[in-house]
């Protein structure tokens, strides 16, 4: 248990902040806050993935020896990957004015899940869906904060 508190650690710290920082500049005017949330969105979205990861890496490491373990949770970092990234969101932000933010986001965690080498259909479909329309519900209707609204209407 300690092995995977450590490892989501600084993810938790930094998602934290980053909500604490949403919330103080949600002052500002609106056109000053249209980045603000989309990049919180995509944040919130990779916290859970990754924390969604090193749950279930930690739970097939509880059967392996310590070396195995080890071993697991060390992910090479490819600059490849991380431009690809970089350009899948710098895309998603480019299309979510014009296609809106529901269907842009469903397709933005669609690819992004492929760009970090999620094959299992099930988690390519559910996850970029309940996680936009959970987010979607919680700032829309309940905390009643705009959202980009693209061609379809929503």
């Amino acid at each position: 248990m300690a092995s995977l508190l450590q490892k989501i650690a600084i993810p938790t710290i930094v998602m934290v902040w980053a909500t604490f920082y949403l919330f103080e500049v949600m002052e500002l005017h609106v056109r000053n806050r249209y980045l603000i949330r989309p990049t919180y969105f995509v944040l919130l979205a990779l916290y859970i993935f990754n924390t969604y990861t090193d749950i279930r890496k930690w739970k097939k490491a509880r059967a392996i020896s310590t070396e195995q373990m080890v071993e697991s949770f060390k992910i090479p970092v490819e600059i490849k990957t991380l431009a690809v990234i970089a350009l899948i969101t710098v895309g998603y932000l480019a299309i979510m004015p014009t296609v809106g933010f529901i269907f842009s986001t469903i397709a933005y965690l669609a690819i992004l899940l492929l760009a970090l080498n999620e094959r299992k259909m099930f988690t390519l479909v559910f996850f970029p869906i309940v996680l936009t329309v959970g987010v979607y519900v919680v700032f829309r209707l309940f905390l009643r904060l705009p959202l980009p609204v693209g061609f379809v209407g929503f």
